[in-house]
């Protein structure tokens, strides 16, 4: 115990003598890690990113169109399909009319559709008025009641068959996949269901909750029900995310080895540099392990010392710089590596430090 503890207050003594070899050891593991560390940093924010616009609701939504208008989607199946886990968000339309300004017979024409469900539960934002409380009622988004020259979204809508609803409220959609045009209260006795629509609490469940709804449907027979929705589009998550992964993985690999490299070179200079050092070692009854410690340990100590330098410095730059969080795990397993990686590369010159031959080495100017 005492020979060890010996070593390694000499190899700390040694480090501090061999200020430049220190100084170049040091900086060298504080530019690996605090490199990779924002490097890696910077690939989790992208990745994060790249995440995060594949849970945009419109993404997470599809729809069940029902192509014959045979009534295999009714109205009834939006309480079933509500209750389903993989669900987040559900409602129902019918077939488009076109509807005009009242008051412009020969205006321009917006779409109209029944919608079957609470108002608040539709992803719209009430924007002006008051949502429909009543059939012959209607509410349109801003850019519809524009285009029919309503001001300050107030008038009246007709279709061709001279239904009139009362323009009461006007709305903006939540998101691309929502509901545009005139809304008017679905009349479940009267009005045709056309279009389920289903977002879905995540983009990976979109597979198996149109197997669900599918299944809740009335469909008897295949083509009675189309269905929108990006098929590949958790593959494709995967696809992009992974690739932001293996990037890093290999950024990780590429800067490692290179600093193991360049270490390596440097230590194999400091060994050649102290070949009579070790020779007198030997000659005075050192082993060869102990000539291998003193040659691994001080190296090892600054470049351990320079690794946690560099984690700390960089996570705290991401942090404050950029509101990055490095996952802690892999600043302490790069630390770890870093001082594996340091150790092996010295091992090669460690090595031929104590394999010399004493005798020989002291023979050498």
């Amino acid at each position: 115990m005492s020979s060890v503890v010996h070593i390694l207050r000499e190899s700390w003594a040694t480090a501090r003598a061999l200020r430049g070899f220190s100084l170049t050891v040091a900086a060298i593991g504080f530019a690996v890690i605090a490199g990779l560390t924002v490097t890696v940093g910077q690939g989790v924010a992208q990745r994060d990113a790249v995440a995060a616009t594949f849970t945009q609701p419109h993404l997470r939504t599809l729809t069940l169109v029902d192509e014959e208008g045979s009534r295999v989607l009714p109205w009834s199946m939006l309480a079933d399909v509500r209750s389903l886990s993989t669900v987040d968000e559900v409602w129902m339309t019918g077939p488009a009319v076109d509807v005009r300004n009242r008051a412009l017979a020969d205006g321009p024409a917006v779409a109209a559709r029944a919608v079957a469900d609470s108002w608040e539960g539709l992803p719209l934002t009430l924007r002006q008025g008051r949502w429909p409380s009543d059939p012959d009622e209607a509410v349109i988004d801003s850019a519809s009641a524009t285009a029919l020259g309503f001001r300050d979204g107030i008038g009246a809508v007709q279709d061709a068959n001279g239904h009139e609803w009362a323009v009461v409220g006007v709305y903006d959609p939540d998101h691309q996949r929502a509901p545009t045009g005139a809304l008017f209260e679905a009349d479940v006795d009267r009005d045709e269901p056309r279009n389920l629509y289903v977002t879905v609490t995540h983009v990976q469940s979109m597979e198996q909750t149109t197997a669900m709804l599918l299944a809740l449907s009335e469909s008897s027979r295949p083509g009675q029900i189309r269905v929108e929705q990006a098929t590949d589009l958790a593959q494709l998550r995967a696809g992009i995310t992974g690739t932001v992964s293996e990037r890093s993985a290999t950024i990780v690999a590429g800067v490692m080895t290179a600093g193991a490299l360049v270490l390596g070179l440097v230590s194999v200079l400091m060994v050649n540099s102290r070949r009579q050092e070790f020779g007198r070692r030997r000659a005075l009854g050192a082993s060869r392990l102990t000539v291998v410690a003193l040659v691994l340990l001080p190296g090892w100590m600054v470049m351990f010392a320079g690794s946690v330098c560099g984690a700390v410095c960089a996570s705290g730059y991401l942090w404050f710089a950029q509101s990055v969080v490095v996952p802690p795990d892999f600043v302490v397993w790069t630390v770890v590596a870093a001082g594996l990686g340091g150790a092996i590369a010295q091992l090669p010159s460690a090595a031929a430090a104590g394999l010399r031959d004493p005798v020989r080495v002291l023979r050498m100017p």
